[in-house]
């Protein structure tokens, strides 16, 4: 049975050793952002870095730069505003969970009511049985309790959750300028081979 890379030679239909490499490429790394596009999709010669870190940098800095002009005011009010919002969150989650609890119990209760045809069914109840205690067990979980901070640590929060923002997105922008390049590298090697 061919895959998806040999089903041209078993088929029948002419295909140079270019056009197969090319089409085996899409299966390593550095044409991994093309897995959704088909094995025929053109490779490009080049890869650029997104630009979605770039974007996220530009707004822990615009956060950063909020967060330290920020009165003790201002900080207080959105402190409130920001546990108001978390206990709204909190209270939804709980009641969310409640009813999926409900919806385990009551279908662990049939299963565990129910009675296999056979011996050779007993193992399926067991695996049902397991699996509905399983995801009762990571699907039900007693969230954390949001808590109220006062302005002035609510401010300094907000600040270092903008520095390690600004860290990460760097971080990161760099590492992804380094695999479009790494990619780039790869791909024009490739084709330059063939």
């Amino acid at each position: 049975m061919p895959s998806g890379y040999t089903s041209d030679i078993y088929d029948g239909k002419p295909i140079s050793l270019k056009e197969f490499a090319i089409k085996c490429a899409h299966a390593f790394e550095a044409l991994i952002m093309l897995r959704d596009d088909g094995l025929d999709a053109p490779v490009p010669d080049s890869f650029d870095a997104g630009d979605y870190h770039q974007k996220r940098l530009k707004e822990a800095n615009e956060a950063l730069k909020e967060a330290e002009t920020m009165t003790d005011g201002e900080a207080s009010v959105l402190a409130n505003q920001a546990f108001d919002a978390a206990m709204e969150s909190y209270r939804q989650q709980q009641e969310n969970t409640r009813a999926m609890a409900d919806r385990y119990n009551a279908m662990l209760a049939r299963v565990a009511a129910w009675t296999p045809p056979t011996s050779e069914h007993v193992g399926l109840k067991k695996f049902m049985l397991e699996q509905l205690t399983d995801s009762k067990h990571h699907d039900c979980y007693e969230h954390y309790i949001p808590v109220r901070v006062f302005g002035p640590v609510f401010k300094a929060n907000a600040i270092e959750r903008a520095r390690r923002d600004i860290v990460y997105h760097e971080t990161e922008h760099a590492k992804e300028v380094k695999r479009a390049q790494e990619r780039t590298d790869w791909v024009r090697a490739l084709k330059a081979s063939l």
